[in-house]
């Protein structure tokens, strides 16, 4: 499906393509319905706004009904479509607000104190900004110490891995595992230590998605080819975000010892 994005737009291997944009609107309000509505509920309120938003209803401004009709269309195919609509729900607040997860800095304690139904949805770049030595104060348990600093960006790493959820129409090639706490400044190396670089350093694999890195929006292909081509440049755009993840997770690791 088309997710935000924070890229430009690109051209797809069979012609031009519209991009996904940056933001977008709550999808049930588009339709004019309750996060709740049933199937037939969703169809029935798309049939009702589709009537009042199409152009031949507005001939008044028929270039900017064009624009919510479409944009009726489009909330339609997603949450008419179960996984779609399940991927959504689970992303909603990031994509009304245009989050893509890639802003720099990222509260901490505000974040790890967010309710467990929400993922913090750390990116490559808020990593690299916490593996910077002026993130921290001292060697010390302290709230600004690197002992404290580093326990709250690996739990939040972890939490990201337990809440992941699969792209719709993919599925978790591996199930997530127990994620060791990186410890406090007494922690013993053999019990605890050990295993923590094990897991993160050795044998991470991140499970999210990366939905947030697709060019384009598959819901505007104007034909099967266009949308083929648009799911694969999508798919590699995901690959490729994900890989970048993987590695950055490692190569911090390595800067700590």
């Amino acid at each position: 499906m088309g997710a935000n994005s924070s890229r430009g737009g690109q051209e797809s291997a069979s012609g031009t393509a519209t991009p996904s944009t940056n933001a977008s609107r709550d999808l049930y309000i588009v339709l004019g319905i309750e996060p709740s509505a049933t199937p037939d509920e969703i169809k029935k309120a798309f049939r009702r706004r589709a009537l009042i938003e199409h152009p031949d209803k507005n001939p008044q401004d028929p270039e900017a009904a064009s624009k919510r009709f479409l944009e009726v269309q489009q909330a339609y195919e997603v949450l008419s479509d179960e996984q779609e609509r399940a991927w959504y729900d689970s992303h909603k607040d990031d994509l009304a607000n245009g989050s893509t997860g890639d802003d720099a800095d990222i509260d901490l304690r505000a974040a790890a104190a967010a309710s467990n139904t929400r993922a913090p949805n750390i990116s490559s770049r808020q990593l690299l900004n916490f593996f910077d030595t002026r993130g921290w104060k001292g060697f010390t348990d302290t709230d600004e110490g690197f002992f404290s600093v580093y326990r709250t960006v690996f739990a939040l790493i972890a939490k990201d891995e337990r809440m992941a959820k699969p792209y719709p129409g993919d599925t978790f090639t591996h199930a997530a595992p127990e994620f060791p706490s990186f410890g406090h400044s007494n922690t013993p190396y053999d019990s605890q230590v050990k295993q923590f670089y094990a897991v993160f350093q050795l044998n991470f694999v991140t499970r999210k998605a990366f939905a947030s890195a697709d060019v384009y929006r598959t819901t505007e292909a104007p034909d099967r080819r266009y949308k083929r081509a648009m799911e694969k440049e999508n798919k590699r755009a995901r690959e490729d975000a994900r890989k970048e993840y993987n590695e950055t997770v490692r190569v911090s690791m390595r800067s700590l010892q």
